[in-house]
């Protein structure tokens, strides 16, 4: 064989050498590529990891992100501190995003699983029901839930927190009276707001100094008042169905109130309750 010839075989083997190579290198690279891919769709995250995200987007901005990955991680909470976590972090998340209504169902689904179990939960919980009722304008009912927030707190910051959260609901209000109050029994001057809480005070009148009262007076939830009975003709009821052997009641030693799911804006007049009346008696009696 010429030396052209075994040069060119040569370098004809190294080729084929390369490319066999090369394809194995390539067909490796597919393949362990594809397998990698394969496990890491299998390997799912566990519920902290999914709130760690979720927080990473929440302080990003990127809020819509945050609520998709806490409604998806719904399934990884297998006790009730986990439930409580995510619905409380979720609730934060949709107040975020200016849905409050929404967030008032996470704090209370939250408040009702963490309730008697762990205060730090269920402070939390209350006191982001609690905002997030003020946020809907139902400020009654959120400060009931700050008051309720005050008796709950672990730490002094946390009945402070509360304390400035009645004071500025009580400005919101117009009640500065009550926000001078409020703003005596915070014990930090320096937490945030306060300052804030201050001027606003100052700035719609002169602010007396807190008095020994101030600090001392207790402070309780809203006492309720003897509702007014309406009487069954006045909202034009039905006759009663009986049916089985209803038995005579004795004196009565305990009263249930039962409620609607309705939203807690109720009626604004007589005639639009007595008719909202008229239609739960008709749906339990004919539908």
């Amino acid at each position: 064989m010429s030396n052209r010839r075994r040069v060119g075989a040569a370098n004809g083997s190294r080729a084929i050498r390369r490319f066999t190579i090369g394809s194995l290198i390539l067909l490796f690279t597919v393949f362990g590529g594809t397998s990698g891919c394969a496990g890491s769709e299998r390997e799912d995250p566990g519920l902290e990891s999914r709130l760690a995200l979720a927080r990473q987007q929440m302080a990003g901005r990127q809020l819509e992100t945050a609520h998709r990955i806490l409604v998806d991680a719904r399934p990884l909470a297998a006790t009730d501190e986990e439930r409580v976590r995510l619905a409380i972090l979720t609730g934060d998340c949709l107040g975020e995003m200016g849905q409050h209504a929404a967030a008032s169902d996470e704090y209370f689904r939250a408040r009702s699983l963490a309730e008697n179990e762990d205060a730090e939960l269920t402070y939390r919980a209350t006191i982001g029901l609690a905002r997030s009722r003020i946020a809907e304008g139902q400020r009654d009912s959120g400060e009931r839930h700050l008051l309720e927030a005050v008796s709950l707190a672990v730490t002094a910051e946390q009945r402070d927190r509360a304390y400035l959260d009645l004071g500025r609901s009580s400005v919101g209000r117009g009640d500065l009276e009550a926000a001078r109050r409020y703003l005596a029994r915070i014990e930090d001057d320096r937490l945030l707001g306060v300052s804030e809480l201050r001027s606003k005070i100052a700035g719609a009148a002169p602010v007396a100094a807190p008095s020994a009262a101030d600090r001392d007076e207790p402070i309780r939830l809203p006492s309720v008042l003897q509702p007014e009975i309406i009487e069954r003709a006045r909202w034009g009821a039905r006759p009663i169905r009986s049916s089985g052997r209803p038995e005579a009641m004795e004196k009565p030693w305990r009263i249930t109130v039962h409620h609607s799911a309705e939203p807690e804006r109720g009626p604004a007049a007589f005639a639009q309750a007595a008719d909202q009346m008229r239609r739960f008696q008709k749906f339990h009696q004919d539908d």
